[in-house]
């Protein structure tokens, strides 16, 4: 599962959090440290649940040896969590691809990955056997 936030969503998160503890605080006057944010839930075969966020940080002004798009970071895989008893592959993609409460689609898009099946190559059977 794939999530994906942009500059404004980002810059309307950070807002909320310094109001959160600064009441003076006026919208949009502290810009976000980050410009883009990327989180990967991925589901392994013993039920355990990985995530991984990636940012892309601000550029900093008269930086020149940064990249001019804003650094990029990886914060690694770590456990989020469990997938309950009982439950099933299609069921965890069921719960993320389906609408919020409010009838909102889902903010998560479902991308399946594993190896892809084994080609035969030649139907022939060897001649040393």
């Amino acid at each position: 599962m794939t999530r994906e936030y942009d500059v404004e969503t980002l810059q309307r998160a950070h807002d909320r959090f310094e109001l959160s503890y600064k009441p003076e605080y006026v919208a949009g006057s502290n810009p976000s440290l980050t410009v883009w944010e990327r989180v990967i839930r991925r589901l392994m075969s013993d039920g355990k649940v990985l995530e991984k966020r990636d940012v892309r940080f601000r550029p900093t002004p008269g930086c020149t040896w940064e990249d001019p798009n804003g650094r990029r970071y990886s914060y690694g895989w770590k456990v989020h969590g469990t997938l309950k008893a009982g439950l099933t592959v299609d069921d965890f993609v069921r719960v993320y691809s389906s609408p919020t409460k409010s009838g909102k689609p889902s903010s998560w898009t479902v991308a399946r990955s594993g190896f892809a099946p084994a080609k035969v190559i030649s139907s022939h059977k060897s001649r040393l056997a």
